[in-house]
């Protein structure tokens, strides 16, 4: 069972994937989405500037961590690899396929309260109101946004 990170470079956005393969089983998870120059790609990491830092950072430091452990290497399955790394970092692959958008803000918003990030939650929870609130009067919230 191996694990590494993957680039996909877009223009200047990078996706970076984690990479599970086993025998000729291989699996991908985007893990995130950033501009090419907020991350150095020698090690992997988010740099500084970058606005999600700290949660990137533990992310993916969580991850490389689980990925050398030995609990990892003992997985016989791609699937089940990729929930004990996924779940480390408190994702569950299933809640990633069928998250809506308010479940994943009010997941984010949560994270953000956690990791006692309050202004980047308040902002997050405002832009909640507003799309909960132009769906209760069934607006599109893209027109919002044009009338800005």
């Amino acid at each position: 069972m191996k694990a590494s990170f993957k680039i996909v470079t877009k223009g200047d956005v990078i996706n970076l994937l984690l990479r599970i393969n086993h025998r000729s089983d291989d699996k991908n998870k985007k893990i995130a989405k950033l501009d090419l120059s907020y991350f150095d790609q020698q090690k992997m990491m988010p740099l500084p500037g970058h606005p999600d830092y700290e949660i990137l950072f533990s992310d993916i430091s969580i991850l490389k961590s689980k990925m050398n452990s030995l609990q990892f290497s003992k997985f016989d399955d791609v699937a089940l690899a990729m929930n004990y790394l996924l779940n480390s970092i408190g994702v569950d692959k299933k809640t990633l396929v069928t998250t809506s958008y308010i479940d994943f803000f009010e997941r984010l918003i949560a994270q953000l309260e956690k990791k006692g990030k309050m202004g980047n939650a308040e902002i997050y929870t405002t832009v909640l109101t507003i799309h909960k609130f132009a769906k209760a009067l069934d607006i599109e919230p893209e027109k919002l946004l044009n009338f800005q």
